[in-house]
């Protein structure tokens, strides 16, 4: 008889919540089993993000408890916690898979739950707590990528590849035609985000022929390259910076990004309006923001593969007089709102 396990988060990106639930529509297929993703703390399996002050808590609050149900931590450094089940971030599909695995094998006694029981328990998650909201540490890390992703493919794609390409990842395919700046996938975009993170010599890449490419345009709606350019790169970058930007670097962008068609969330907005009236180093940026460092990176990333980015290596002393906000005038966000015609 198939079981019901049920996951629980706290701490967790809305970006990594979307893709959470698509790794446990994965696991439904490959187990049988059903997954669900519970909207408060009572599921069988809890995933706490330890690189959260609140998390930490949340853990040593947890693991005091004999009764507690089975923890995974979800951190950049797990030699901290030293936690039995940990998973990296940023999350990769591959790894919470494996994980999961060994954890049912470690515990055969969860997911016993009612169907009844679980018929009750929601999917939205209300445990998450809004990347915007917290203080980023200024005295950041500059990482470079340390292998090529999907956003390296699609960039350098067209000098490389004559011919329509497919690229596989287990369940998934995606169909790319450079000539035409389009992709063709059965899965919406944002259900992608399983392979942005992925290195590319993971996935299963071939040409295609034209007649090939014709039968998939008639079952499948086309869409454009540049959201697939977007997303991926800044679903995928993981705090990287893919170009040689430093602490010192002027960087300005040449336009708004079209947020109408291209996926965003409202942190977007306010770098955004920053960076396209303000020429503002990265350090400068995340300090008047108020955004996280790696969120501030991933966005730059996808702006530079656009072209929306200017970067001046030449710093100057004038910089300052760019970024000096006048506290009697409106601040940002409502500048923001008022731009949007949002009421408050």
């Amino acid at each position: 008889m198939s079981k019901i396990f049920i996951v629980s988060c706290y701490c967790i990106a809305e970006t990594d919540i979307i893709l959470l639930e698509f790794l446990l529509s994965v696991q439904e297929k490959q187990t049988g089993n059903q997954w669900q993703l519970a909207s408060d703390m009572s599921g069988d399996i809890i995933i706490i993000n330890t690189d959260e002050k609140a998390g930490i808590e949340m853990y040593e609050k947890m693991m005091a408890d004999e009764n507690s149900p089975v923890i995974i931590t979800y951190t950049t450094d797990s030699s901290v916690l030293n936690p039995e089940y940990h998973l990296n971030r940023p999350m990769r599909s591959a790894d919470y898979i494996n994980l999961t695995k060994k954890l049912l094998e470690d515990h055969p006694e969860i997911g016993n739950i009612k169907a009844e029981e679980a018929k009750q328990i929601k999917t939205e998650n209300t445990a998450t707590i809004p990347e915007e909201t917290k203080t980023p540490a200024i005295n950041f890390e500059i990482k470079r990528p340390s292998y090529k992703r999907l956003y390296n493919l699609l960039t350098e794609g067209s000098e490389k590849y004559n011919k329509p390409i497919q690229i596989i990842y287990r369940e998934i395919s995606i169909y790319i035609d450079f000539s035409h700046k389009r992709f063709f996938s059965e899965h919406k975009l944002i259900l992608l985000s399983i392979l942005f993170k992925e290195n590319i010599d993971s996935l299963i890449i071939k040409e295609i022929s034209d007649d090939e490419l014709n039968k998939i345009e008639a079952e499948i709606k086309p869409c454009s390259l540049e959201e697939l350019l977007w997303s991926c790169t800044l679903l995928g970058s993981s705090g990287e910076l893919i170009e040689k930007i430093n602490k010192e670097t002027l960087l300005h962008l040449k336009r708004w990004p079209n947020l109408q068609m291209l996926l965003h969330l409202p942190r977007h907005l306010t770098l955004t309006a920053f960076m396209t009236k303000y020429t503002a180093t990265l350090g400068e940026i995340i300090t008047q923001t108020n955004i996280l460092p790696e969120n501030v990176i991933d966005f730059i990333n996808a702006c530079q593969v656009m072209g929306y980015l200017n970067i001046d290596e030449k710093n100057n002393s004038t910089i300052q007089n760019n970024i000096r906000l006048n506290t009697k005038r409106k601040s940002l966000f409502e500048k923001i709102r008022n731009k949007f015609e949002i009421k408050t």
